[in-house]
Parts: C-alpha cells; sequence; structure tokens
C-alpha cells in the first residue's frame, strides 16, 4: 500500500514539473504577457497559476464556480466561470 502512494506521489509530481516546464520553457511567460490557464483550479491548473505569477504575468483562470474563490487565493488576477460565460468567445 505504501508504494502504491509512494508512486501516485511520483506521478503527481512529473506531472507538475512537466505543467512547470510547458510555462517557463515552451511559453517563455514575460512579464506583463496574459496567460490564459483553463482548468486553473484543478491539480496542474492550479500549479501553473503560481509560476507564471512569479514571472509577473496576467493570469485569467477559467475553471466552475465551485473554484473561483480558490483561483483568486492563489493569485489569479481574472477568473471566468466557465459554466456561466462562453470564455472562448469572450473578447
Amino acid at each position: 500500500m505504501k508504494m502504491m502512494r509512494a508512486h501516485r506521489t511520483y506521478r503527481t509530481h512529473r506531472t507538475h514539473r512537466k505543467t512547470q516546464n510547458v510555462i517557463f520553457f515552451k511559453g517563455k511567460v514575460q512579464p506583463g504577457q496574459k496567460v490564459l490557464i483553463n482548468g486553473a483550479g484543478g491539480g496542474s491548473g492550479s500549479f501553473a497559476v503560481q509560476p507564471a505569477k512569479c514571472f509577473d504575468a496576467e493570469v485569467t483562470g477559467v475553471d466552475g464556480t465551485e473554484k473561483l474563490d480558490m483561483m483568486r487565493s492563489i493569485g489569479a488576477d481574472h477568473v471566468i466561470d466557465y459554466t456561466q460565460e462562453d470564455f472562448i468567445r469572450r473578447r
């Protein structure tokens, strides 16, 4: 049982590391850049908000109603409730 938990923890860490690499290296986030994180209230999404904020990006998080406060608390500048608004068509 303990090995399974350790394996899950390792997998979670690996997933978070991939998210971080996408933000830093592939996304090349720059200060002042606007970043939209779909699923920002979830596991990897919430992990993406904080590094983006460390680069002084303007972060918009997208998720459901129950996660809006959490996204604000971890640093999202703007939050969108996808159950209330079609964020793809938003300008």
